[in-house]
């Protein structure tokens, strides 16, 4: 495991973090499926085991359970002050989809997810999918600021879900860190990915987190074009021709592997390669699957796997 520093913050974390959204758990919230507590502990213990030392959780994801799950396992496991815990304010509670950035609300539900932590700060606060209107206007910047200087926060920064939000992010001095997707598939859309960013980020010492290295699980080829979701599942809210896009791009991109590493692993390592990106979060239910993600360190850099592909299918 390699370690960086997130921009010009002070947080060193893992290449590869833990991304707790999958934990939160259906039966609380929105989730990626059925989860089970006491193997959501194992996972998050098996990370610590390959090294992890950067967490992202939300207040929103299973409605606080994840907060709650990850901060009681990491005090179980001695390692609660050991760690950096970034988690999202902003959003949602409830159904409504409304989002409150303001200055009470947030303090609010930073003090709260403390609470659920179980510590006196968070490492990194992050606004929770801000608009753009919200982005440009600034007065969000100023709230992050203040939260900051209260001490509940060591540093602040913004998750966002397009590149010119994020440009938009990078004109605020007090952004320390953008969390936006990146993967394999956001390459092919345009306002997506990571690419548009990478370098005015690096110049401004702007750290980068890259979140969704698997595409929602789709670039780990465990999805059928004709799957049907549990409730609750936030895939099931794709719709038919999304998901069939989805399965055939991540079939196209697994022609590309060669060698015994797994489509999980091929898809990681691409993200992994990119030197201006701090740490890069994938979600994980099972001590396995940690496990398996992981191993992508192992694995030569992307562009050399890239390459050997690209030779074997000039010799077959």
């Amino acid at each position: 495991m390699e370690y960086r520093r997130l921009g010009k913050t002070p947080l060193i974390v893992s290449e590869l973090g833990f991304g707790a959204f999958a934990i939160g758990g259906n039966a609380h919230g929105n989730s990626y499926g059925h989860t089970d507590d006491r193997t959501s502990r194992r996972a998050i213990g098996e990370a610590i085991d390959q090294g992890c030392t950067f967490f992202d959780t939300a207040d929103v994801y299973g409605r606080g359970h994840s907060e709650s799950l990850l901060g009681s396992t990491l005090r179980e496991l001695k390692v609660l002050d050991d760690v950096v815990i970034a988690t999202k304010g902003g959003g949602s509670m409830d159904d409504s989809g409304a989002s409150d950035f303001s200055l009470s609300r947030l303090r609010e539900a930073l003090e709260a997810s403390l609470r659920r932590l179980g510590r006196g700060y968070v490492d990194l606060y992050q606004l929770h999918n801000p608009t753009l209107e919200d982005i440009r206007n600034g007065n969000i910047f100023e709230v992050m600021a203040d939260l900051k200087t209260a001490g509940l926060a060591r540093c602040v920064g913004v998750s966002v879900h397009t590149q010119t939000e994020a440009l938009a992010c990078l004109e605020h001095p007090t952004c320390e860190s953008i969390q936006l997707v990146c993967n394999l598939m956001s390459s092919v859309v345009p306002d997506w990915g990571i690419d548009k960013i990478r370098q005015q980020a690096a110049a401004k010492g702007v750290g980068l987190i890259a979140r969704e290295p698997l595409a929602s699980g789709y670039l780990a080829r465990r999805h059928e074009p004709d799957a049907v979701y549990e409730r609750g599942d936030v895939r099931a809210s794709f719709s038919v021709r999304e998901q069939r896009l989805r399965v055939g791009l991540a079939a196209v991109f697994h022609d590309l592997k060669q060698g015994p590493a797994t489509a999980a692993q091929f898809a990681i390592r691409h993200v992994l390669d990119m030197a201006e990106v701090g740490t890069t979060i994938v979600g994980a239910k099972t001590p396995e699957q940690v496990a398996e993600n992981f191993a992508s360190i192992q694995l030569p850099p992307f562009d050399m796997l890239y390459r050997r592909a690209l030779e074997a299918d000039r010799c077959s």
